[in-house]
């Protein structure tokens, strides 16, 4: 589920540029200060989208 929700950020931020997503279950206020700073930490317990330049990675959750 997480993966088809990260195609659709991606495709979205090709018309609709963003500075961060998050995926996840209840992913409200779980964002870390390296995901703010657009780093994408080691161990991540929920999905980041993160635009680097006209470019969005994928960090999937994977604890």
């Amino acid at each position: 589920m997480d993966d088809w929700l990260a195609a659709i950020g991606t495709e979205t931020f090709k018309s609709a540029p963003f500075s961060r997503g998050v995926i996840g279950f209840e992913v409200s206020g779980c964002t870390d200060a390296s995901a703010m700073e657009g780093r994408l930490s080691e161990e991540r317990d929920i999905g980041y989208l993160i635009p680097q330049g006209e470019v969005l990675h994928y960090g999937a959750a994977n604890t």
